[in-house]
Protein backbone atom coordinates (compact mmCIF):
# COMPACT_ATOMS: atom_id res chain seq x y z
CA UNK A 1 0.00 0.00 0.00
CA UNK A 2 1.53 3.31 -1.08
CA UNK A 3 1.74 6.51 0.95
CA UNK A 4 -1.15 8.15 -0.93
CA UNK A 5 -3.57 5.37 0.04
CA UNK A 6 -2.50 5.50 3.68
CA UNK A 7 -3.05 9.27 3.74
CA UNK A 8 -6.59 8.93 2.29
CA UNK A 9 -7.52 6.26 4.82
CA UNK A 10 -6.26 8.42 7.69
CA UNK A 11 -8.25 11.43 6.49
CA UNK A 12 -11.40 9.30 6.15
CA UNK A 13 -11.06 8.02 9.71
CA UNK A 14 -10.60 11.54 11.09
CA UNK A 15 -13.62 12.88 9.20
CA UNK A 16 -15.76 9.93 10.32
CA UNK A 17 -14.80 10.43 13.95
CA UNK A 18 -15.66 14.14 13.84
CA UNK A 19 -19.04 13.48 12.23
CA UNK A 20 -19.82 10.84 14.86
CA UNK A 21 -19.07 13.22 17.71
CA UNK A 22 -21.21 15.96 16.15
CA UNK A 23 -24.09 13.54 15.61
CA UNK A 24 -24.02 12.29 19.18
CA UNK A 25 -24.05 15.82 20.52
CA UNK A 26 -27.16 16.60 18.48
CA UNK A 27 -29.12 13.68 19.92
CA UNK A 28 -28.11 14.00 23.59
CA UNK A 29 -31.03 15.57 25.61
CA UNK A 30 -30.34 19.01 27.09
CA UNK A 31 -31.04 18.23 30.73
CA UNK A 32 -30.03 21.62 32.21
CA UNK A 33 -32.56 23.48 30.06
CA UNK A 34 -35.33 21.09 31.05
CA UNK A 35 -34.57 21.57 34.73
CA UNK A 36 -34.54 25.33 34.31
CA UNK A 37 -37.97 25.26 32.65
CA UNK A 38 -39.40 23.21 35.52
CA UNK A 39 -38.11 25.69 38.08
CA UNK A 40 -39.67 28.61 36.25
CA UNK A 41 -43.03 26.87 36.01
CA UNK A 42 -42.98 25.99 39.70
CA UNK A 43 -42.15 29.54 40.61
CA UNK A 44 -44.98 30.86 38.47
CA UNK A 45 -47.48 28.42 39.93
CA UNK A 46 -46.42 29.31 43.47
CA UNK A 47 -46.82 33.01 42.74
CA UNK A 48 -50.30 32.47 41.33
CA UNK A 49 -51.20 30.35 44.35
CA UNK A 50 -50.02 33.00 46.78
CA UNK A 51 -52.09 35.57 44.92
CA UNK A 52 -55.18 33.41 45.28
CA UNK A 53 -54.53 33.13 49.03
CA UNK A 54 -53.92 36.85 49.53
CA UNK A 55 -56.91 38.10 47.61
CA UNK A 56 -59.53 37.29 50.33
CA UNK A 57 -57.29 38.78 53.03
CA UNK A 58 -56.83 41.97 51.05
CA UNK A 59 -60.58 42.10 50.43
CA UNK A 60 -61.31 41.66 54.13
CA UNK A 61 -58.81 44.41 54.94
CA UNK A 62 -60.51 46.82 52.57
CA UNK A 63 -63.96 45.92 53.92
CA UNK A 64 -62.67 46.32 57.49
CA UNK A 65 -61.25 49.75 56.73
CA UNK A 66 -64.54 50.77 55.12
CA UNK A 67 -66.54 49.65 58.17
CA UNK A 68 -64.14 51.43 60.52
CA UNK A 69 -64.46 54.62 58.51
CA UNK A 70 -68.25 54.42 58.74
CA UNK A 71 -67.99 54.13 62.52
CA UNK A 72 -65.61 57.10 62.71
CA UNK A 73 -67.90 59.20 60.54
CA UNK A 74 -70.98 58.30 62.60
CA UNK A 75 -69.25 59.07 65.90
CA UNK A 76 -67.84 62.35 64.60
CA UNK A 77 -71.24 63.49 63.35
CA UNK A 78 -72.99 62.48 66.58
CA UNK A 79 -70.43 64.21 68.81
CA UNK A 80 -70.32 67.40 66.75
CA UNK A 81 -74.11 67.79 66.77
CA UNK A 82 -74.32 66.93 70.47
CA UNK A 83 -71.70 69.54 71.40
CA UNK A 84 -73.47 72.25 69.41
CA UNK A 85 -76.70 71.58 71.34
CA UNK A 86 -75.58 70.58 74.83
CA UNK A 87 -72.94 73.27 75.37
CA UNK A 88 -75.03 76.12 73.97
CA UNK A 89 -77.04 77.86 76.67
CA UNK A 90 -79.19 80.98 76.60
CA UNK A 91 -81.66 82.51 79.01
CA UNK A 92 -84.36 82.21 76.36
CA UNK A 93 -84.37 78.39 76.21
CA UNK A 94 -86.20 76.44 78.90
CA UNK A 95 -85.03 73.13 80.33
CA UNK A 96 -87.96 71.33 78.71
CA UNK A 97 -87.03 72.70 75.29
CA UNK A 98 -83.39 71.73 75.65
CA UNK A 99 -84.26 68.30 77.02
CA UNK A 100 -86.44 67.60 74.00
CA UNK A 101 -83.67 68.75 71.67
CA UNK A 102 -81.13 66.42 73.31
CA UNK A 103 -83.31 63.28 73.40
CA UNK A 104 -82.16 61.83 70.04
CA UNK A 105 -78.49 61.91 71.06
CA UNK A 106 -78.76 60.23 74.46
CA UNK A 107 -79.03 56.67 75.70
CA UNK A 108 -81.07 55.87 78.81
CA UNK A 109 -77.89 56.21 80.86
CA UNK A 110 -77.12 59.48 79.12
CA UNK A 111 -80.54 60.89 79.95
CA UNK A 112 -79.97 60.16 83.65
CA UNK A 113 -76.48 61.65 83.61
CA UNK A 114 -77.03 64.74 81.47
CA UNK A 115 -80.67 65.81 81.63
CA UNK A 116 -80.65 67.63 84.94
CA UNK A 117 -82.91 70.59 85.63
CA UNK A 118 -81.41 73.58 87.39
CA UNK A 119 -83.54 76.08 89.28
CA UNK A 120 -82.52 79.70 89.11
CA UNK A 121 -83.74 82.48 91.32
CA UNK A 122 -86.10 84.85 89.61
CA UNK A 123 -84.29 87.78 88.11
CA UNK A 124 -80.92 86.00 88.00
CA UNK A 125 -78.90 86.82 84.90
CA UNK A 126 -77.65 83.75 83.04
CA UNK A 127 -74.48 83.88 80.96
CA UNK A 128 -74.76 82.87 77.34
CA UNK A 129 -72.39 80.06 76.35
CA UNK A 130 -71.65 78.53 72.98
CA UNK A 131 -69.02 76.36 71.30
CA UNK A 132 -67.01 78.33 68.74
CA UNK A 133 -65.05 75.44 67.24
CA UNK A 134 -64.65 71.79 68.20
CA UNK A 135 -62.26 69.27 66.69
CA UNK A 136 -63.02 65.65 67.57
CA UNK A 137 -60.70 62.67 68.01
CA UNK A 138 -62.40 59.26 68.01
CA UNK A 139 -61.33 56.06 69.75
CA UNK A 140 -63.73 53.12 69.53
CA UNK A 141 -63.69 49.38 70.13
CA UNK A 142 -65.57 47.50 67.44
CA UNK A 143 -65.72 44.36 69.61
CA UNK A 144 -67.28 45.85 72.75
CA UNK A 145 -69.24 48.52 70.88
CA UNK A 146 -67.89 51.28 73.10
CA UNK A 147 -66.25 54.54 72.08
CA UNK A 148 -64.73 57.63 73.64
CA UNK A 149 -64.61 60.89 71.71
CA UNK A 150 -62.28 63.67 72.81
CA UNK A 151 -63.02 67.13 71.45
CA UNK A 152 -60.80 70.18 71.72
CA UNK A 153 -63.34 72.99 71.94
CA UNK A 154 -63.13 76.76 72.03
CA UNK A 155 -65.88 77.65 74.50
CA UNK A 156 -67.27 81.18 74.52
CA UNK A 157 -69.00 82.81 77.48
CA UNK A 158 -70.81 86.15 77.34
CA UNK A 159 -72.32 87.89 80.33
CA UNK A 160 -74.64 90.84 79.85
CA UNK A 161 -72.95 93.58 77.85
CA UNK A 162 -69.40 92.45 78.57
CA UNK A 163 -67.15 91.29 75.71
CA UNK A 164 -67.24 87.53 75.08
CA UNK A 165 -64.50 85.43 76.65
CA UNK A 166 -63.08 82.41 74.84
CA UNK A 167 -61.56 79.47 76.70
CA UNK A 168 -59.72 76.39 75.52
CA UNK A 169 -61.48 73.30 76.80
CA UNK A 170 -61.48 69.56 76.25
CA UNK A 171 -64.72 67.58 76.13
CA UNK A 172 -64.89 63.85 76.83
CA UNK A 173 -67.89 62.02 75.38
CA UNK A 174 -68.65 58.37 76.17
CA UNK A 175 -70.67 56.53 73.51
CA UNK A 176 -72.27 53.09 73.24
CA UNK A 177 -74.42 51.35 70.65
CA UNK A 178 -78.10 50.66 71.22
CA UNK A 179 -80.11 47.63 70.08
CA UNK A 180 -80.60 49.25 66.68
CA UNK A 181 -76.79 49.38 66.25
CA UNK A 182 -76.76 53.17 66.49
CA UNK A 183 -74.34 55.23 68.53
CA UNK A 184 -75.71 57.13 71.52
CA UNK A 185 -74.12 59.17 74.30
CA UNK A 186 -73.85 57.89 77.87
CA UNK A 187 -71.99 60.80 79.41
CA UNK A 188 -70.07 63.99 78.69
CA UNK A 189 -67.62 66.08 80.67
CA UNK A 190 -66.03 69.46 79.96
CA UNK A 191 -62.73 70.59 81.47
CA UNK A 192 -60.81 73.82 81.18
CA UNK A 193 -57.19 73.38 80.12
CA UNK A 194 -54.57 74.65 82.54
CA UNK A 195 -52.21 75.71 79.79
CA UNK A 196 -52.82 76.90 76.24
CA UNK A 197 -52.63 74.38 73.42
CA UNK A 198 -51.56 75.00 69.80
CA UNK A 199 -54.32 76.23 67.49
CA UNK A 200 -53.88 73.10 65.35
CA UNK A 201 -55.64 71.11 68.09
CA UNK A 202 -58.79 73.16 67.54
CA UNK A 203 -58.68 73.85 63.80
CA UNK A 204 -61.32 71.98 61.83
Amino acid sequence: MNKKSILLIGLSLMIGTCLGIIGMSLFVPRQPLKEQKTIVQTSTESTEGSRKVREPEELQKVEGNTENQKEFDALTELSTEFISVFYRNTSEQTFEEKSKELQPFLSEIGKKNLLKAYDYQEGTDIATTAPVTAKTYVNFDSVTGEAVVMAFMIYQTKYEENPPVNAQTIVRIVCTKNKENQWQIDDSELRLLNQPMPNSYYAT
